[in-house]
């Protein structure tokens, strides 16, 4: 019977709720998640446009292969960095550099540009300003020439030994630097050696050493020096 009536009586519709109801209903969950989503946009937004300025060194690259740098001033610069989000790092905590590409430099003196897009920053965090604002360098044509070693001895040979020179093998090396100082290089010394410590008939181990910063030996290994009779030598 009750059966018979559920098919024949219509269906109840069921109350509407009102807009009052539908707005104030699951108070309490919804309110959660607007305090979790306030709370994490004042996160965000906290440092939003903070600066901070910080001294960054100026790295140079991209150096072309026919060219030496011989000078460039100035090393570092003050950065002013801004920051859109507190979720990025201090600037203090980064590394910032003026990583400036000299593929484009010649000959010469000349003033780069330090360029905003010269710093590598993480997202949310932009370049207000550099002071100075550009670096000047010296460039100069990197050539090669090559000069005799001079063997650097401290004292005299030990009694007997007048006869003899201490002479190094090879005798001449390879150097490559800037053309004004290589011009100007007649030889290159090796580290110093005591005669008086000497023995005929024994080798000795010694390197060469840098005569300027900008040059270069092409020689890697140590030199063998040894006792050599002069006789020998003019024969």
């Amino acid at each position: 019977m009750a059966l018979l009536e559920e098919l024949i009586s219509p269906e109840k519709e069921k109350p509407r709720a009102s807009l009052r109801q539908r707005l104030f209903a699951d108070l309490l969950p919804k309110t959660a998640v607007l305090l979790i989503v306030t709370a994490f946009w004042a996160l965000i937004t906290s440092r939003q446009g903070a600066i901070a300025t910080v001294t960054a060194p100026v790295r140079l690259h991209g150096i072309p292969q026919d060219l030496v740098l011989l000078r460039s001033s100035p090393e570092e610069v003050e950065v002013q960095v801004k920051s859109f989000s507190s979720l990025t790092p201090t600037p203090a905590k980064l590394d910032i550099a003026a990583d400036i590409d000299l593929s484009g430099a010649r000959e010469g003196q000349a003033v780069v540009r330090i360029r905003n897009s010269d710093f590598k920053l993480p997202s949310g965090m932009v370049v207000g300003s550099v002071t100075p604002s550009s670096i000047r360098i010296v460039m100069e044509k990197k050539v090669r020439k090559t000069v005799p070693v001079r063997v650097n001895l401290r004292g005299r040979l030990p009694r007997g030994l007048g006869v003899y020179q201490v002479v190094a093998s090879p005798a001449m090396v390879e150097v490559e630097g800037p053309s004004g100082q290589i011009a100007k290089l007649e030889t290159v010394a090796t580290e110093e050696v005591d005669a008086g410590k000497l023995v005929k008939g024994k080798e000795y181990q010694k390197n060469l050493l840098p005569p300027y910063k900008n040059v270069t030996i092409l020689r890697d290994e140590p030199l063998t020096l040894k006792l050599v009779s002069r006789r020998s030598l003019h024969q």
